[in-house]
């Protein structure tokens, strides 16, 4: 989950709302401009005249500012939602996966940003998107991994071998 650009998003937006530091606040924008390259652009001269919040209303951050009430569970809902991530089908289930560990993990007990943030960088590591070998989908592996496997069907590009009918 560490790698995809939406989850890193988000802990940047989070990492933001806890801290205020503008190297968090230059992640989000970059991350957003990336993400938007036509709706959200960098703007450097922002950052030297050290105008963060005006930055702040531009990255629309100004609504989470002061929103003490909000479990961090509806926070990263409210981010998902406002910014249109859930837009990516791509990382659509990276998604999915990173809510999964927060909810489990908020639920055993109340948690703030900085708790989340705290046990994202000691146990976030172990998370990942794994694919269940039951599901309705091809399995792509190599002659080396599937020695010794059975499938129904096998497909292999550009296998241009010679078929030999002699027994021997």
């Amino acid at each position: 989950l560490s790698n995809s650009r939406l989850v890193n998003f988000i802990l940047n937006f989070l990492r933001y709302l806890n801290s205020k530091d503008p190297v968090y606040l230059m992640a989000i924008n970059q991350g957003l401009s990336k993400l938007f390259p036509n709706k959200y652009k960098i703007n450097y001269d922002l950052y030297l005249n050290e105008s963060f919040s005006d930055l702040e209303n531009i990255l629309n951050l100004d609504i989470y500012l002061n929103d003490q009430e909000t479990s961090v569970y509806e926070l990263i809902e409210s981010c998902i939602s406002n910014y249109g991530l859930a837009d990516f089908e791509e990382e659509v289930i990276y998604l999915q996966h990173f809510q999964n560990a927060i909810l489990e993990y908020s639920q055993l007990k109340s948690i703030g940003i900085r708790d989340l943030l705290d046990w994202w960088k000691e146990e976030g590591d172990r998370f990942s998107v794994s694919l269940m070998n039951d599901l309705d989908a091809i399995q792509v592996s190599t002659i080396h991994k599937s020695k010794g496997l059975a499938y129904d069907i096998v497909i292999m590009p550009f296998c241009d071998w010679g078929l030999d009918e002699k027994k021997s």
